[in-house]
């Protein structure tokens, strides 16, 4: 992908945003029930970044998108 720097900054921002906010929810999810279960949420989650990832080469709309799944899942 060829992005500017601004497009880059975004993207950054957004994952390290959700990021956070990840840690907060999986950390909660992981004290209320049961941990085999919350990492294989976390690991479809990145899967499906995977997948969004991979649309994203034909059109970086997706970008945003893709920062809040592989953010909040890599958290």
């Amino acid at each position: 992908l060829n992005l500017d720097s601004q497009a880059r900054g975004q993207f950054g921002l957004i994952f390290f945003v959700s990021g956070i906010a990840g840690k907060l929810v999986f950390g909660f999810l992981s004290d209320e029930f049961d941990k085999r279960q919350v990492m294989l949420i976390s690991i479809l989650n990145l899967l499906i970044g995977s997948f969004l990832l991979k649309l994203s080469l034909q059109n970086t709309s997706f970008l945003p998108i893709i920062a809040i799944v592989f953010g909040i899942g890599y958290s």
